[in-house]
């Protein structure tokens, strides 16, 4: 993951969620269920006059994609899966982390890394 144009709307919720607020971009297959197993991200900047970003966790619910928890990030540095949302580990048939600014800029970054396992 390297995120450096961050911006302050999704012109579209996942899967189809702009590639410059995706985190994790884990999709739907026929017949699976995915396992996030760990998530690092290193925020280093909000933008320009930003003081936060905004990472929110999508899943399926009754095969809608649906936004089921939403944290907010004011301090610049290094947070995994358990410091964003709580969770040791993620598990559903479709799993998308988007981030926001609220900056209007378009320059807040980040950089990380996940890593996904299918699940039986």
């Amino acid at each position: 993951i390297s995120l450096d144009a961050i911006d302050d709307t999704l012109t579209s919720d996942p899967p189809d969620a702009d590639a410059e607020n995706s985190v994790v971009d884990i999709d739907q297959n026929a017949g699976d269920t995915f396992a996030l197993r760990s998530l690092w991200v290193n925020i280093t900047s909000f933008g320009t006059d930003g003081t936060k970003l905004t990472f929110e966790l999508w899943v399926p619910l009754n095969a809608v994609v649906t936004k089921v928890d939403s944290v907010d990030v004011a301090a610049l540095g290094i947070q995994n899966l358990m410091d964003l949302f709580g969770l040791q580990e993620v598990h559903a048939d479709g799993i998308w982390i988007t981030v926001l600014t609220d900056s209007v800029s378009a320059d807040a970054a980040c950089a990380g890394t996940y890593r996904y396992a299918k699940a039986s």
